[in-house]
């Protein structure tokens, strides 16, 4: 059967996960299915909203004589095992793994342990109001995907689907099962035509998945649509086995560090005012934060009973939902720590994965992401499935019990694992290659590295004019970015924008993102990138330098950039220019934001490449243009005036190229 994902699309992730594809079905199979559109007798057998939709489900249209073979296929398809492995292909973890799919309506009791899908031959009365206000759909979905099927006469406007970028501000559940928002609570960021044979798919996946649809106008015919669903039985089957939804379907943690002495405290407090931005910045409050100094650590819980207990006591005080802790907790202790508290309970790894997840943009950064996910979740699976502690039986040949859900689960997510791996090794051949042509033409390269958030991706826009995501976020960029740039004496070079690090950085993600920081491998110069702001500034530094060490990228030339010196009071920023200075007496002092001493650095960049010579100034013959595009395309070209008799430049010609442009030297500078 013909799928609607038959065109692998782009996962886009903010404002939440979603994806559209142009002329999903082939025009002949749409055009039929549009042709032998149900019979409106059949869809208004259950009205919804009020009486402004109606709507006919899979089980109704399976039934005998109710629908074309066509539609019954279609349906069949896009019900079964096989179309939601499609649709776990396009988003990954963003949907439960599992084998047994029990084909039902929406809000039928499916029985345990079960996820039902569902095919809906949607209608909207013509109306000149929005048919649907900014809403979240029942918590129990997992995905929704709309395929626009309009009449071919429709002459109305409006009838978009509409994706809003919101906050918390969500009242509570309506009779229907979604969440009405309040409008003034986000804004329309993206608007989806309502065209035909437009698929509009989106992941139910947090309380920020609002949308609703505009309204028309000139409407006298329905609007119609395919819907194509998938859902949990309870909305307590939302926990199997994905790590990114959890933080988002809490509103307030409890920030908990543990240490052994006393003197680790000070840098204790520093990493839990770490954890307070990274955990802020998906969207979760903070109820408090606490160090608590132990002895000796307990297998068990961490902490002794005494100590448990008293913690305890706190979540149900401050009434949060979430424990995160700043140490790594093993599978058993959060298992037995959300057994005794009843409430969500993470660690730092989790968190972090969570902020990848949410900033990752293209496909290499995504792949990275969901392997690291797979192998963090691996062990957690039996915390996840506890409740599939059941046997299955070998088969009708077989004998025994067969294998556990969990082993199954286990082997699924192995198997998950090796073939992202083998993705990430084709994204890394084509990434190479690039990279091969890149080098082909001999630009200097200069990467950016630093802790995250001291301002790589604004020192890329400063130089090279460029709009790469530049935000006061932890993990604003995770993926190679790279630009040329023109130094002060015309030369270009390649500048290149790295994922920043940070403390505690789990060792998967740092053999995950490998790739990504081979970019530094292959950098002539690395420009390391300190937020000079920060009072934790030194340790971030000793940080950065530790994960280069790891990649074996220690030997190349590093150039100390302290940033951000216009956040600085002047009898701070000078105490600290003298402290930096003795640690690093050829580091250069800036501010990106505002641009001072952007120059300096650039000037400095010239001497650590040798690219600090004098420019030249030649008259090049029209038949000799090749000589021009050489001095091009090796950055060397600085200004380029055709006249009658040739072509005036003036360049840093190579060693080897002032012996071919010897006998077209002027020594009058064009500028004069």
């Amino acid at each position: 059967m013909i799928s609607v994902l038959q065109k692998k699309p782009k996962l886009i992730l903010e404002p939440y996960p979603h994806f559209v594809i142009d002329n999903a079905l082939p025009q002949d199979i749409y055009n039929q299915l549009e042709k032998e559109w149900p019979k409106e007798q059949l869809l208004s057998t259950e009205p919804f909203d009020q009486g402004i939709c109606y709507r006919l489900k899979a089980d109704e249209m399976l039934k005998p004589g109710r629908v074309s073979n066509l539609w019954k296929e279609f349906t069949q398809y896009h019900t079964s095992i096989e179309f939601y492995n499609e649709m776990m292909e396009v988003v990954g973890g963003l949907v439960p793994t599992i084998e047994d799919l029990t084909l039902s309506p929406r809000g039928w009791d499916m029985g345990n342990d079960k996820i039902g899908t569902d095919c809906q031959a949607v209608m909207h009365k013509p109306i000149d109001y929005s048919s649907r206000t900014a809403h979240i759909d029942n918590p129990r979905e997992i995905y929704a995907g709309l395929l626009y099927m309009p009449y071919d006469d429709d002459q109305s406007t409006g009838g978009e689907f509409q994706i809003h970028e919101t906050h918390d501000n969500i009242s509570e559940v309506n009779k229907n099962g979604g969440r009405e928002v309040n409008e003034k609570a986000g804004k329309v960021v993206k608007t989806i035509p309502y065209k035909p044979n437009t698929l509009v798919v989106f992941c139910n996946n947090s309380t920020r998945c609002v949308h609703s649809v505009s309204a028309r106008k000139d409407a006298v015919l329905h609007r119609r649509s395919i819907n194509i669903i998938a859902e949990f039985n309870k909305v307590a089957k939302r926990k199997m086995f994905e790590v990114k939804e959890k933080p988002r379907l809490v509103e307030k943690a409890f920030l908990l560090a543990v240490v052994l002495r006393e003197d680790e405290r000070e840098n204790a407090e520093s990493l839990l005012d770490e954890l307070e931005e990274l955990v802020s910045n998906l969207g979760i409050g903070i109820s408090q934060k606490k160090v608590v100094r132990v002895r000796k650590t307990f297998p068990g819980y961490l902490l002794g009973k005494g100590k448990f207990n008293e913690i305890l006591e706190k979540v149900k005080e401050v009434a949060c939902d979430v424990i995160v802790f700043d140490n790594d907790l093993s599978p058993s202790q959060q298992r037995n720590w959300e057994a005794e508290s009843k409430v969500l309970v993470i660690d730092r790894q989790e968190i972090i994965l969570d902020v990848f997840a949410a900033r990752a943009q293209t496909k290499e950064a995504v792949l990275q992401v969901k392997l690291a996910r797979l192998e963090y979740s691996l062990p957690r699976l039996r915390r996840a499935w506890s409740h599939l502690g059941r046997q299955r039986g070998g088969g009708v040949t077989q004998r025994g019990e067969g294998e556990a859900q969990i082993e199954l689960d286990q082997r699924m997510v192995r198997d998950q694992i090796t073939a992202t791996k083998k993705e990430i090794k084709q994204v890394a051949k084509t990434r190479k290659t690039s990279r091969k042509r890149r080098l082909r033409i001999p630009l200097p390269t200069v990467a950016l590295v630093g802790y995250t958030n001291a301002g790589k991706s604004t020192l890329l826009n400063r130089v090279c004019g460029s709009d790469v995501l530049s935000a006061d976020k932890l993990f604003a960029t995770l993926d190679p970015t790279s630009r040329q740039a023109r130094l002060p004496t015309g030369k270009k070079i390649i500048l290149t924008d790295t994922v920043g690090f940070i403390r505690k950085l789990p060792h998967r993600l740092v053999d995950s993102f490998r790739a990504t920081l081979e970019e530094t491998l292959v950098a002539n110069l690395l420009l390391h990138v300190v937020d000079l702001s920060n009072p934790q500034c030194e340790e971030h530094m000793q940080t950065t330098l530790a994960v280069l060490e790891e990649l074996g990228a220690e030997e190349k030339e590093i150039l100390t950039v302290f940033n951000k010196m216009d956040l600085l009071a002047s009898d701070s920023l000078q105490n600290l220019k003298l402290r930096m200075r003795n640690l690093d007496k050829d580091a250069i002092f800036l501010s990106c934001s505002t641009g001072e001493g952007v120059i300096n650095l650039l000037k400095v960049i010239e001497k650590k490449l040798g690219l600090a010579e004098e420019i030249q100034s030649f008259l090049i013959p029209h038949d000799r243009y090749e000589l021009v595009a050489k001095l091009r395309n090796e950055g060397r070209l600085a200004t380029e005036v055709a006249e009658d008799f040739g072509v005036k430049v003036s360049a840093y010609p190579s060693k080897k190229l002032k012996l071919e442009l010897l006998d077209y030297e002027v020594k009058v500078t064009l500028d004069k």
